[in-house]
């Protein structure tokens, strides 16, 4: 929890024609909060204790409007229960309100990391561009919906070259695995175009590709001297050509994820093409829409309450342990006001500033030991403790957020999809899909990730908000997706799900939208078969989503008080 104190000395003629500054001492108060269980916690998000911040912008407000504010010689004053921020600054008479923006101080360069969020304040802030002017807007992971050449190209390459360049010469005849007329070179070509149908295009699953078929290809016993034992040779020798990709690793190079790039063999062309965009031939998202999640920042736009008397800070900061004491100290209460004017020594922001984003917890689980895939619901796969880690959490219904940090569209041209692929526990662990039997708590474990409030309106046009969990197949069995998808072991896959938006109750402001600032929902995953798996990513804007994952969200308030709507 971040505080703000303003206080200081009138030393100057008060000129009724003009407003003149008040010279105010300004201070932040951030408090511990590790300790409070329904506070954003864990690694990044507040990485064991708090964190200090970067303060971006201080706007006092006079009736709506922004006003002046100079600010200099500010420094952090520390105590056992909380942090305290001091500024010199002015501020001009009339002033009622007071917004405070601040960001957490980064730890490293990496965007996956730390998040990322493009903030845009006016040079100026004035009435007329305060309300617009000020954004907060997702980064993109990358800048063009083309995969770049140097890397899907080779893998595109790769598979093309196994099939275009699998062809002998023997008695003055070509043949080519193509045109075989052999049963099983048949089957093998047609499951290694997938028949024309997209394949996971990431280096991780294009090298599981070719090393499936050499696997495939090295079981069959052709006669020897054939020209069905030469073709097999000669493929297994171009599955083995893996030079130019070997320390290729794109999407993830890109911070995207796996999925988000596909591979089809155009029959026509005699090539494999990387698939990235969605059209009437491909179910893939735009790669532009992929985004880091958000930094963590703070915010407040608060009311004030001012003294007529000085106020000793080293005093006040000895004999105060918490925010509210503060406010209640007999120099802010005695004879309580709630705007400057000339008389004014002190002034105290009455609401803390509070976390500007919102946090998804997800849980994740399966009620039984194990659980079919998608081509024979009689073949169960093993969850076991360690064969599915969650690798990543994808998040729909992102968009840029105003001076509030609120979302004022719910336009789908305008949607993101955060990605949080740093989803490892504090000790540098993954999350696994694990059996229990127990149903899920606030307190259970589970993976964290900073996301932007959602959209909510004042009339509950609230919107439902797409998840998607990112796993990989860490057991030794291959099994199968939607549409009978083979997900290999070493490959990643994914599982859908929804999380509906809540019914506005009239009296808690976070149950308009499924993400409120500064709140937690919790999302409670079970996971009962693989028959809805994806390999590649499907149109996440889809309204023919296969969801494969049951979800039970809670709401957690940013305070003690628990709230669980279901």
């Amino acid at each position: 929890m971040v505080a703000v104190v303003l206080a200081g000395c009138y030393d100057y003629d008060y000129d009724a024609m003009r407003v003149d500054p008040v010279r105010v001492d300004m201070a932040f108060s951030l408090s511990g909060s590790t300790a409070n269980k329904t506070r954003m916690a864990e690694s990044v998000v507040q990485n064991g204790s708090t964190r200090d911040f970067d303060i971006l912008h201080v706007i006092p407000l006079n009736n709506d409007v922004p006003t002046a504010l100079e600010l200099s010689n500010y420094e952090f004053v520390n105590k056992t229960a909380a942090k305290f921020f001091r500024a010199n600054c002015k501020v001009e008479a009339g002033v009622d309100e007071i917004l405070v923006y601040a960001k957490a101080q980064a730890e490293g360069d990496s965007k996956a990391h730390n998040g990322s969020l493009t903030a845009t304040f006016p040079s100026e802030i004035t009435q007329s561009n305060l309300t617009t002017g000020i954004t907060f807007s997702p980064v993109q992971m990358v800048e063009s919906k083309d995969a770049p050449e140097e890397t899907a190209g080779k893998l595109a390459t790769y598979l093309t070259n196994i099939i275009t360049k699998a062809k002998v010469t023997m008695g003055g005849i070509d043949y080519t695995w193509e045109a075989s007329n052999n049963s099983i070179l048949k089957k093998l070509y047609q499951n290694f175009t997938n028949k024309g149908e997209m394949i996971a295009g990431s280096a991780a699953n294009v090298k599981v590709w070719g090393n499936q078929l050499k696997t495939a290809l090295n079981a069959q016993n052709f006669a020897m001297g054939s020209v069905e034992d030469a073709i097999r040779d000669k493929i297994v020798e171009l599955c083995e050509t893996t030079g130019d990709i070997d320390d290729i690793t794109y999407p993830r190079s890109s911070d995207l994820p796996d999925g988000a790039i596909g591979m089809k063999w155009n029959g026509t062309n005699k090539k494999f093409e990387v698939q990235t965009v969605t059209t009437t031939t491909t179910n893939l998202n735009t790669i532009t829409r992929f985004v880091y999640p958000p930094e963590l920042y703070y915010f407040v736009r608060s009311s004030i309450i001012t003294s007529d008397e000085m106020v000793d800070y080293a005093s006040l900061y000895t004999s105060k342990n918490t925010w509210e004491l503060v406010l209640s100290d007999n120099k802010f209460t005695a004879t309580p006001k709630t705007v400057v004017d000339e008389t004014t020594k002190a002034v105290a922001v009455v609401d803390p500033v509070q976390y500007a984003v919102a946090q998804l917890k997800v849980v994740i689980r399966t009620t039984t030991g194990t659980i079919p895939d998608g081509k024979n619901p009689a073949n169960n796969i093993t969850v076991g403790t360690t064969n599915f880690p969650l690798t990543g959490v994808i998040v729909g219904g992102q968009r840029s957020v105003d001076y509030h940090f609120e979302q004022t569209s719910n336009l789908d041209a305008d949607v993101k999809f955060v990605y949080d692929s740093q989803v490892k526990t504090n000790a540098g662990d993954y999350f696994y899909l694990t059996y229990s039997t127990t149903a899920p708590t606030t307190n259970t474990p589970g993976t964290n990730t900073l996301v932007l409030q959602s959209y909510g309106d004042e009339n509950n046009v609230g919107e439902d908000v797409t998840i998607i969990l990112e796993f990989q197949n860490d057991s030794d069995t291959q099994f199968y997706g939607v549409n009978q998808q083979i997900i290999y072991p070493g490959t990643r896959f994914y599982l859908v799900g929804t999380i509906p938006h809540p019914m506005y109750d009239n009296v808690n402001d976070y149950t308009r939208r499924v993400f409120t600032k500064d709140y937690i929902t919790q999302l409670n995953v079970t996971v009962a078969s693989l028959a809805k798996a994806y390999n590649v990513l499907p149109n996440i804007l889809s309204s023919n989503l296969e969801i494969g994952v049951e979800t039970t969200p809670q709401w957690i308030a940013a305070t003690p008080t628990t709230v669980i709507m279901e």
